[in-house]
């Protein structure tokens, strides 16, 4: 055989040897997506290795998409096998990308409601002195102004000073606190009741209290569910991790271990914050940093009788997670569905590692 022919021969079987496994693993791609698709549904607690699949949803998302758009350019059917994965997660993506593009409507009666997990305010500049902390404190204020007023604020991480300060700067005269827990309710009308659900052995929290806004009273909660705590580890391995050096493999083990505790945890707060919606005799409003993905079992377990504003009315990518690990939406406002929502923003601010979110709603009866 000449060696021209030998060589476009050797050069046809590896390209059919590529073919073939970029099509194994397009079909891996599309069963571990199928997979996360599950998360919401199963309890960590039993099979956790599928939670963390829906952590990973919007980058399965992206690659079956890269799939797609490959198989397209290659001519060759083998795109409808991403296609028809992704639109069968169609309800999951929409939990990530908000389409709704249409100017809000103004109606009167409407609740203006933000939920901000605000670090405690150690996003800002350090400082030293009363007059430097408030320089420091000048563009939050700022911001607070532009987007809102507010009628009710919900906030995490929330310390009782920080909240006070909140409070008064936007003169909002009411407001509850979880003592040394972190989280906040202000509010611009009357709270007429209020009170705490405890989770054990852990400082995250949820509060709750009824509001009087003109006649009729509504509940709000504001809650932070259990942090996973492995920011900072991630951060460092991320930095300084070598995957050949044992040590590396040490530390993911241990961010694994820790994931799969903490998701195990936020399963039971959620159940116990839901069964507390559900003897609720108002209109529920819950806002909070489940430090979850929509494609969690605690997110289904808070969500299943309630709306997602953003579902409804965001648009563009919902990230509300500022932190080393991009794409997470963590961050919700969640309502009755006797409430319509108007319109839903998440802001990307920069003066904590959680952006704010903010929704509009007007209650129907």
């Amino acid at each position: 055989m000449p060696a021209k022919n030998s060589a476009l021969l050797y050069r046809s079987k590896q390209a059919i040897m590529f073919y073939r496994l970029f099509r194994w693993l397009n079909i891996f791609l599309i069963v571990v997506t199928l997979l996360g698709y599950l998360a919401p549904y199963v309890n960590p607690n039993v099979v956790w290795p599928v939670s963390l699949l829906g952590l990973a949803y919007p980058w399965l998302l992206l690659f079956n998409l890269l799939f797609i758009v490959a198989w397209l350019i290659a001519r060759n059917r083998y795109f409808l096998m991403s296609l028809t994965c992704v639109l069968l997660g169609f309800s999951h993506l929409t939990n990530f990308v908000g389409i709704e593009f249409a100017t809000p409507a103004v109606l009167p009666g409407s609740i203006r409601v933000m939920s901000y997990n605000i670090y405690d305010l150690r996003g800002l500049p350090k400082t030293e002195g009363e007059r430097s902390e408030e320089k420091a404190l000048s563009p939050f204020w700022e911001f607070l102004t532009e987007a809102g007023p507010f009628d009710i604020l919900c906030t995490q991480e929330s310390g009782i000073k920080s909240t006070k300060k909140i409070a008064e700067h936007l003169k909002m005269p009411y407001f509850h606190q979880f003592p040394d827990r972190g989280t906040g309710i202000i509010s611009r009308y009357p709270i007429i009741n209020k009170g705490q659900i405890d989770f054990e052995k852990t400082n995250n929290s949820c509060i709750w209290a009824d509001i009087e806004i003109d006649g009729k009273v509504l509940r709000v909660y504001s809650l932070h569910l259990q942090s996973n705590f492995i920011s900072s580890q991630a951060s460092q391995i991320a930095k300084e991790g070598d995957l050949q050096e044992k040590e590396t493999w040490v530390g993911i083990k241990g961010i694994l271990g820790k994931y799969k505790h903490f998701a195990g945890l936020r399963v039971q707060q959620a159940t116990r914050v839901e069964a507390h919606i559900k003897g609720s005799p108002h209109p529920v409003i819950l806002c909070g940093d489940f430090n979850d993905t929509p494609l969690s079992k605690a997110y289904h377990i808070l969500s299943e009788n309630m709306v997602d504003g953003f579902q409804e009315k965001g648009h563009g990518i919902g990230t509300t997670y500022g932190g080393l690990i991009p794409t997470l939406r963590i961050d919700y406002i969640l309502h009755d569905p006797r409430f319509t929502v108007l319109e839903y923003r998440t802001f990307r601010e920069d003066y904590s590692d959680h952006y704010p979110v903010y929704a509009r709603l007007k209650l129907y009866e």
